[in-house]
């Protein structure tokens, strides 16, 4: 009988791992709200505190029988890190770089639960470390600064490898050690300065390119195609029936930390069959303060310049990364045809 319990509870270490990684993510998902708030980013720095002051106690050496609790300490703390980071770039992934980031912490998210006994190998520990602040506060210092700069993001990278060297500090390992988090940091910036990683904490929440645009009593709605079941899926584009001079709008909302000042811009596309390539038609500046809860809601439209092919409109930083896009197919509108129109409304 002793024998079987002893199984049992050696059977059930096997799922702490597991348990500590789930209670994170369970607890993100929870309490993370429909847009990212200021009470969020701050519920993170408990997360964020706490993985660094484990790693600086394992690095100190004080007690090494702690080695065993604070890892898992630690596999829970970064759990609810790279989830809140899953949830938060997630809402902010509507361009390729957006999606390569958000898979990039799904992966680790995902190889956290196997990771327990590596976190005493300063290698990755101090990597995922160093990743998970730099990520973090590219996140929370636009919001406590009010504004979208690129330089956020170079001084949160620096201010997390800062934070990894104080850490090795209290270790007696040679530097060979922080070639991780180096080569982390390092990454980082030449991602974000090929604009792979998204320019957060602005989200994209909607945007449609629709016809018949009217704002009445602070409402923004339009009218869009029916589609079919291809275009529906997300197979095929959507197709805009026209006539000549008539109207195509590009209506979005974009979600911003309270009193953050930024200048977007609409970006309007259209496919060249001869070279091969986007051609960019026109764009539009539009500057912006972020505080309302759906979103700041703004529009342009193409009239004369309107022609036959496909389409597709960014919204972007004036002269910057690109928050997302949509694509469309203008068809010449056939004389007598009916199309059934359904009315949109930008929230």
């Amino acid at each position: 009988m002793e024998n079987r319990g002893q199984a049992f509870i050696q059977t059930g270490r096997k799922f702490f791992p597991a348990i500590a990684f789930s209670g994170g993510f369970l607890w993100d998902s929870l309490t993370m709200g429909r847009v990212v708030s200021t009470l969020d980013l701050w519920v993170l720095v408990a997360y964020y505190i706490g993985a660094g002051l484990s790693l600086a106690i394992m690095a100190g050496g004080y007690r090494q029988e702690w080695n065993r609790r604070l890892t898992l300490l630690l596999q829970f703390f970064f759990g609810g890190l790279f989830s809140a980071l899953v949830i938060f770039y997630f809402k902010s992934s509507r361009s390729l770089g957006a999606f390569i980031v958000v898979g990039i912490l799904v992966i680790l998210l995902i190889a956290n639960e196997f990771l327990k006994d590596k976190y005493d190998n300063r290698v990755v520990s101090w990597a995922l470390f160093c990743l998970s602040g730099t990520m973090y506060l590219n996140f929370l210092i636009p919001h406590i600064a009010s504004s979208v700069n690129y330089l956020w993001f170079y001084i949160g990278s620096s201010v997390s490898f800062i934070i990894v060297l104080m850490i090795w500090r209290l270790s007696s390992t040679p530097p060979r050690t922080l070639a991780s988090p180096i080569a982390v940091t390092i990454s980082s910036l030449f991602l974000y300065g090929f604009q792979v990683i998204p320019p957060v904490p602005l989200v994209l929440k909607q945007d449609f390119a629709c016809k018949d645009f009217s704002r009445e009593k602070k409402q923004y709605s339009c009218k869009v195609e029916e589609q079919g079941f291809f275009a529906n899926t997300g197979l095929t584009s959507n197709k805009i029936h026209f006539t000549k001079g008539e109207k195509i709008y590009y209506l979005s909302s974009i979600f911003a930390p309270s009193k953050v000042k930024v200048d977007l811009e609409h970006r309007w596309w259209m496919w060249d069959e001869v070279e091969g390539e986007w051609a960019l038609k026109f764009k539009l500046s539009l500057p912006m303060t972020g505080g309302r809860e759906n979103g700041w809601r703004t529009y342009s439209y193409v009239q004369n310049a309107a022609k036959k092919g496909l389409w597709k409109v960014e919204t972007a930083l004036k002269d910057g990364a690109v928050l997302g896009y949509r694509s469309f197919k203008l068809e010449s509108a056939m004389k007598d045809a009916s199309y059934k129109m359904n009315s949109v409304q930008l929230n």
